[in-house]
C-alpha cells in the first residue's frame, strides 16, 4: 500500500496482524475465535490506485481484481487458499507450536495503522503475562501481499481528511492483557485490551484532519462497523 508521509510529523500506515472480510460466514469481524478454531477468510480482491503525492494523496480508487491475481495464496504460517475469479478463500488452523516470546518490547514495536508502532500512540505499553508465545499472519499471492484494509480521503479548499483502517491476526498460546497510557494528541483514553488463546482479530483506525488551519489526529483500536477490502499490495 502507498504510505502517507506528513512532513515528518508522522510517517505511513499498517496494523500488522492480518485481516478478516466483512460478510464472511465463518469468521467474525473482530474478537477471538476460540483456541482450537481455524481462520476461514473469504472476500472479493481489489487493486488500489492513488492520485496526488506521497505526502498529500488526494484520491484513492478500489477496483475489483477480476482474474488478474488468480492463483495460490500462501502465508508465513501455512494454511491453504487461493484467489479464483477474483475471490479469496483461505483457511488456517492455529499453528501447532508457537515459539516467539510476546515480551513488552515486542508489544511496543507492533506496527499499527499508519506504520508507527503501538508505543507511538500509548506510553508504558505492557503485556501480562510475558510468558505467552505468539505468531502473526501475513498473506501473499505470488510476490504481492494481501491486506485487509481501507483508506478514505476527502478534501476541499479549507479541509483535508485522511482515514485508514485495518484488521490483523494474532495467534497466542495463552490469554494476555495489553495496557498502556493515552498519549496526546494521538489518543484520548488508555489502552486496555484483552487477547485470548488462539486467533485474535484486531481492528485499528487512524484519522488525520486539517480544517481551517487546525490539525487533529486520532487513533483507536475499538472495533466499529466497517467495510474493509482485501487489497493486493505491491
Amino acid at each position: 500500500m502507498k504510505k502517507l508521509s506528513l512532513c515528518g510529523v508522522f510517517l505511513t500506515f499498517a496494523l500488522v496482524l492480518g485481516g478478516c472480510p466483512t460478510g464472511s460466514p465463518s469468521t467474525p469481524a473482530s474478537g477471538n475465535l476460540g483456541e482450537d478454531k481455524a481462520l476461514d477468510l473469504k472476500g472479493d480482491v481489489y487493486t488500489v490506485e492513488w492520485e496526488g503525492s506521497a505526502s498529500n494523496p488526494t484520491k484513492v480508487t478500489y477496483t475489483k481484481a477480476a482474474t488478474a491475481f488468480d492463483g495460490t495464496v500462501t502465508s508465513n504460517l501455512g494454511g491453504t487458499g487461493e484467489i479464483k475469479n477474483g475471490k479469496l478463500t483461505f483457511k488456517i488452523d492455529p499453528p501447532a507450536a508457537l515459539t516467539n516470546d510476546l515480551t513488552n518490547a515486542v508489544v511496543n514495536a507492533i506496527p499499527v495503522n499508519n506504520g508507527n508502532d503501538l508505543s507511538d500512540y500509548y506510553s508504558n505499553v505492557k503485556v501480562t503475562p510475558v510468558t505467552a508465545k505468539y505468531a502473526t499472519l501475513s498473506l501473499s499471492v505470488g510476490s504481492k501481499s494481501l491486506d485487509y484494509e481501507k483508506v478514505g480521503i476527502s478534501s476541499s479548499d479549507t479541509s483535508y481528511m485522511y482515514q485508514e483502517e485495518g484488521i490483523s491476526y494474532l495467534c497466542l498460546s495463552a490469554d494476555v492483557t495489553v495496557t498502556g497510557d493515552k498519549k496526546e494528541p494521538w489518543t484520548s483514553s488508555n489502552l486496555n485490551m484483552t487477547l485470548k488463546k488462539g486467533w485474535n482479530i484486531i481492528y485499528s483506525k487512524f484519522v488525520y484532519k486539517v480544517s481551517n488551519g487546525e490539525t487533529t489526529y486520532s487513533f483507536t483500536m475499538k472495533d466499529e462497523q466497517h467495510s474493509l477490502r482485501w487489497v493486493v499490495d505491491d
